[in-house]
C-alpha cells in the first residue's frame, strides 16, 4: 500500500502550483536582465566596429568574416580542440573507473572515500596551480620552446581536470552506485551522467582562460593561445570590442546549444535524485580489492597534480593560510596587503552567496521541482535557463565591462559581483532533488504524518544547499578573469589578481611568489576540506541518482 502511494503520478494542488509560479517569477526576471539581455547585447556588439573609446559603427557580419581570415584564429582553434580532446579522455576514463569502483564497495567504505576525494575540490584554484607549476618549471626550458610549452600546458591542464573530476566524479559515482531493480526502466542513468559530463567538458574547455594567463600568458609565440584567450587579447589588448564580441558570440552560441542538449537529455529521461531503498544497496564482490586499488591509483595521480601546491604550503604562512589566517614573511608584499587581498576576495562573495545566490537557487528549484506550477511538465521550465547551464562569466564579461564603464562602476566593490551564472547548475541539481523527494512527501502527507515537509524535503536538502554554497565560494573567491577585468586599482586587488600582478610585473622571484600562493589563493582550504568531507560523507548516504518516471521509483519510507 505504501509503495502504491509513492508510485502515484507526481501532482500538486492548484494553490501550490500558483505559489510555484510566483516563486519562479524572480528566475524569469533574472533570466531576462542578467542572462538574456547581456547575451543579446554581446551579439549586437559583434556586429559593430567598436573600440574602447567612442561610439560604434554598424558593420554587420564583417567582424565574423575578419575572424575567419585571421591566421591566429585557426591556431587557437587547433590548440583548443587539442585541449578539449585531452580533457574528454581524462574525464571519460576517470569517471568510468570511479563509477565501476564505487559499485564494488560497501556503504561505509564509499563514505570514507568521498571524504578523501573532497581534497582536490577544496584546493581547486587554476591560478594557484598554474603559478605553482610555473615555479616548478622555472629551472627548465619547458615553457620556453613553443612545442614543449604546448605539451607542458596540456599536461598541467589535464592534471587540474583530473583533480576536479575526482571530486565531482566521486559524488556522481556514489549516487549511481545504487542499482535500480531489474525491469523498472530501460533508461541508463550512468550513460546519461557520462554524456552530460562530456558536454560540460567541451563547454568549459571553450571558455578556459585562467590557466593560460597564469602559466604561459598565451605564449611562447602564441603556442598556448586558446580561442577564449585570443578573444580576450582582441578585446582588451587590441581594444577591438567588435571582433572580440564576435568570438565571444560564437563561444556563447556553442555553449548555449550544449546546455540545451544537456537539459533536454536530463528532463526527457526524468532524472531525479531520490531516496534509495535498502534493496538497492550494492554488495561488494570479489572485485572489491581491485576497486580499492583503482581508487588508490586515481587518488595518487590527483595528489601528484597537487604536489606543487603542497610544496608552496610548507612555509608557515602557507600552513596558517589554510585555516584562514593570511600572513606573509616576504618583504616585497606586506602582511597588510595579503590580508586586504584575502578579505576583499572573500567577504563580498560570502555576502553574495548567502544573501542572493543560495536563496535564489533554492526557491527557484523548489518552485519547479516541488510546487510544480506546470504539473508533470514543470521540469521543462529549466529550458528557459538551459542556454546558460555551462556558461561562465567569460562570454558576457565584455558586455558587463562596457556597462560598468558607462556607469562608472569599474574599480569598485560593486564591479566585483559576477552575474551569478554558477547558480544555474545549482538550480538543476536541486530541482532534480525536489522532484525525487516530492512523491515521498506526497505519500507521507496522504498518511497525515506530521512535519512531513520538514523531515522529508527541507532537512534532507540542507547538505546539498551547504555544498552548493561552499562550491560557489570556492569558485568565486579563486576566480581570475572577472576581477582581473573589473578591478585595476592595486588597493582593490583580490588574491588571484595579486599573484598575477606579481608574476607578470617581475616584482619577485617565482620561488618567492610561490610562498604566497596559499595565503592569497588557497585561504580556508582546510576549512573547506572539513566541511565538504563531512557533508559528502554524511549528507549523500541514502540518495540515489536515477532515470525514469514513476515506474522507476524506488523510495524508502521514513
Amino acid at each position: 500500500m505504501q509503495q502504491e502511494l509513492i508510485n502515484q503520478p507526481v501532482r500538486q494542488s492548484r494553490v501550490g502550483g500558483i505559489i510555484g509560479g510566483l516563486l519562479f517569477v524572480p528566475a524569469l526576471l533574472y533570466g531576462l536582465v542578467v542572462l538574456l539581455w547581456p547575451s543579446l547585447r554581446t551579439i549586437s556588439t559583434s556586429m559593430m566596429k567598436t573600440r574602447f573609446f567612442g561610439p560604434g559603427q554598424w558593420v554587420g557580419l564583417e567582424n565574423y568574416r575578419a575572424m575567419l581570415s585571421n591566421g591566429q584564429v585557426a591556431g587557437a582553434v587547433g590548440f583548443t580542440a587539442l585541449l578539449i580532446g585531452v580533457r574528454l579522455i581524462v574525464v571519460a576514463l576517470v569517471l568510468t573507473l570511479l563509477i565501476w569502483a564505487f559499485r564494488q564497495i560497501g556503504g561505509r567504505g564509499r563514505s570514507a572515500i568521498l571524504w578523501l576525494f573532497a581534497l582536490p575540490l577544496a584546493l581547486f584554484s587554476p591560478t594557484a596551480m598554474a603559478i605553482a607549476w610555473r615555479t616548478r618549471f622555472a629551472g627548465s626550458m619547458m615553457l620556453v620552446s613553443p612545442d614543449s610549452a604546448r605539451w607542458a600546458f596540456i599536461g598541467v591542464d589535464a592534471l587540474l581536470t583530473f583533480g576536479v573530476v575526482l571530486g565531482i566524479g566521486a559524488v556522481c559515482a556514489y549516487l549511481l552506485s545504487y542499482r535500480q531493480p531489474d525491469g523498472q526502466t530501460r533508461r541508463n542513468p550512468t550513460l546519461i551522467t557520462v554524456l552530460c559530463a562530456l558536454f560540460a567538458v567541451i563547454a568549459l574547455g571553450l571558455q578556459s582562460w585562467s590557466l593560460g594567463m597564469a602559466l604561459t600568458n598565451g605564449g611562447p609565440q602564441n603556442a598556448t593561445q586558446s580561442v577564449s584567450f585570443l578573444a580576450y587579447r582582441i578585446s582588451f589588448q587590441f581594444m577591438d570590442f567588435g571582433s572580440g564580441a564576435a568570438l565571444n558570440t560564437i563561444l556563447m552560441l556553442i555553449v548555449g546549444v550544449l546546455g540545451v542538449i544537456t537539459a533536454v537529455l536530463l528532463i526527457a529521461n526524468e532524472v531525479q535524485i531520490a531516496p534509495a531503498s535498502p534493496r538497492a544497496e550494492p554488495v561488494g564482490g570479489g572485485s572489491r580489492i581491485a576497486a580499492l586499488a583503482v581508487l588508490a591509483v586515481l587518488l595518487l595521480i590527483g595528489l601528484f597534480g597537487l604536489s606543487p601546491l603542497f610544496a608552496a604550503m610548507r612555509s608557515s604562512s602557507g600552513v596558517l593560510s589554510l585555516f584562514g589566517v593570511p600572513s606573509s614573511s616576504s618583504e616585497f608584499l606586506p602582511t597588510e596587503e595579503v590580508m586586504r587581498a584575502s578579505v576583499l576576495g572573500f567577504m563580498p562573495s560570502l555576502l553574495s552567496v548567502l544573501v542572493v545566490q543560495v536563496p535564489f537557487t533554492y526557491l527557484t528549484a523548489l518552485a519547479i521541482g516541488w510546487l510544480r506550477p506546470l504539473g508533470r511538465y514543470s521540469e521543462w521550465l529549466l529550458l528557459l535557463l538551459a542556454p546558460w547551464l555551462f556558461m561562465t562569466d567569460f562570454p558576457l564579461a565584455l558586455t558587463f565591462f562596457e556597462q560598468y564603464q558607462r556607469l562608472g562602476l569599474l574599480n569598485s566593490l560593486a564591479a566585483l559581483q559576477t552575474p551569478f551564472l554558477l547558480c544555474i547548475p545549482g538550480v538543476f541539481v536541486l530541482t532534480f532533488f525536489f522532484k525525487g523527494h516530492q512523491p515521498h512527501w506526497e505519500a507521507a502527507r496522504q498518511r497525515q504524518e506530521p512535519y512531513a515537509f520538514l523531515r522529508l524535503v527541507l532537512l534532507p536538502s540542507l547538505p546539498l544547499v551547504i555544498m552548493l554554497a561552499v562550491g560557489l565560494l570556492i569558485v568565486q573567491t579563486r576566480a581570475l578573469y572577472w576581477p582581473f577585468l573589473m578591478l585595476n586599482d592595486p588597493n582593490l586587488s583580490v588574491g588571484t589578481v595579486t599573484l598575477i600582478r606579481l608574476m607578470s610585473g617581475f616584482i619577485a622571484d617565482p620561488a618567492e611568489i610561490s610562498l604566497l600562493i596559499a595565503p592569497l589563493s588557497l585561504s580556508f582550504s582546510a576549512v573547506w576540506f572539513v566541511v565538504l568531507g563531512v557533508l559528502l560523507a554524511f549528507g549523500l548516504p541514502g540518495l540515489h541518482l536515477r532515470a525514469g518516471g514513476e515506474g522507476a521509483s524506488d523510495h524508502r519510507l521514513g
